[in-house]
């Protein structure tokens, strides 16, 4: 088994029960249940992947639309679930086909990890940060909220 954090995403590899794969998980979701290599090439794979889409920036991978791809506090989601940069949109198919879908659903000063004020919060389960308190949104969070409000009037 190999347990590390890589540019803010939690990585893990298992062996898996098929002979000779590995199980592999960012945050804690499964990304696969059984990929046909040892643990090191699983994990370099994934950092790959990782710094690509880092490169690319939040919003601007569909393949790679889930939240648990990107580093805590560096994105917003928008009404299909996808991660965006704050203020943003995605760039997948399924996002792009459903323009009334493809906007960010945050409020300027609404939890990192929800959209729920810090007022109307109190503990709140997500798919992301599973049960958690109400958090400061980012600096970063902030700005592309404040920016997408002001675009949106």
């Amino acid at each position: 088994m190999i347990k590390t954090t890589y540019r803010g995403r939690e990585l893990k590899i298992l062996k898996s029960a098929t002979l000779g794969c590995v199980k592999t998980f960012i945050g804690g979701k499964v990304i696969s249940h059984a990929d046909p290599v040892n643990e090191v090439i699983a994990l370099d794979a994934l950092r790959l992947i990782i710094d690509r889409i880092d490169v690319n920036g939040v919003g601007n991978n569909p393949t790679y639309a889930l939240p648990y791809w990107y580093a805590p506090g560096t994105f917003d989601t928008n009404h299909a679930g996808h991660a965006i940069a704050p203020g943003g949109a995605c760039v997948c198919n399924t996002c792009l086909s459903c323009p009334e879908k493809n906007v960010p659903r945050a409020v300027v000063g609404s939890c990192q990890h929800c959209h729920l004020t810090e007022h109307l919060h109190g503990r709140q389960y997500t798919d992301l940060a599973g049960w958690h308190q109400w958090t400061a949104p980012t600096p970063e969070q902030t700005k592309g909220r404040m920016l997408a409000r002001r675009a949106a009037a």
